[in-house]
């Protein structure tokens, strides 16, 4: 909620900077958009072989995505972008009322960012999905290295989700989590690998269909 004392957000659209095939941007694309907050999406690709503009990286000195502009304030992380816009704009809260369920919710970004994301898709999407679209063949010793934090980071998600009793990730209200487990879930979903871990573990399957249900998501990650 905005404090009495933070200056209003600009008139002008917030500008998120990034690709927009990163879970990322789309995590944070996610947060304004479940806020009703208009964007506008600069495309930056860091992942291209060409240096970014120097422009860009007085904005985001490591030269990654997303970074964002409202006018007010130039943030990088897509975890500060997410609770800046969720503390400063009006519009439904996106973190959980109960301290027990805002701590759960801290621990899920953490295990999203810190094991999820590489294995996930640092690893499993990166070898089985993206080299095969480049005609490389995947480097099995990397998939089988990746395989025993995929599964905990799937099954501690699951766990969780199910101490808060919530339907959501982090209680009975959509919050910070879900936005940023939702894009690396629907990669996961697309992987070889990925598809085994989720029959395996299959405690996500009605928290993504509930997802799905979201005009939001469907424009941005199911479309």
């Amino acid at each position: 909620m905005q404090s009495s004392k933070d200056p209003p957000p600009s008139k002008e659209q917030p500008i998120v900077y990034g690709a927009d095939f990163s879970v990322y941007v789309q995590a944070v694309r996610l947060t304004l958009a479940e806020k009703s907050i208009p964007h506008r999406l600069i495309p930056i690709n860091p992942f291209e072989n060409r240096e970014l503009d120097p422009e860009y990286l007085a904005l985001h000195p490591f030269a990654r995505v997303p970074a964002f502009d409202d006018g007010q304030i130039q943030l990088y992380e897509a975890d500060a972008i997410a609770r800046y816009i969720d503390a400063a704009y009006p519009g439904p809260l996106l973190w959980p009322p109960r301290s027990a369920d805002r701590a759960r919710a801290n621990q899920l970004l953490s295990i999203l960012n810190s094991y999820a994301y590489p294995n996930w898709i640092g690893v499993l999407y990166e070898e089985e999905i993206s080299k095969a679209e480049e005609g490389i063949a995947p480097d099995q010793a990397k998939i089988t290295a990746a395989l025993p934090l995929a599964r905990t980071s799937l099954s501690e998600i699951i766990r969780l989700r199910e101490e808060t009793h919530g339907v959501y990730l982090a209680g009975e209200t959509l919050s910070l989590p879900d936005f940023f487990c939702a894009p690396m879930y629907h990669l996961l979903m697309h992987t070889p690998t990925g598809k085994k871990l989720l029959a395996e573990n299959p405690g996500l399957q009605d928290w993504w269909q509930l997802l799905q249900q979201r005009e939001t998501v469907r424009d941005l990650l199911v479309a």
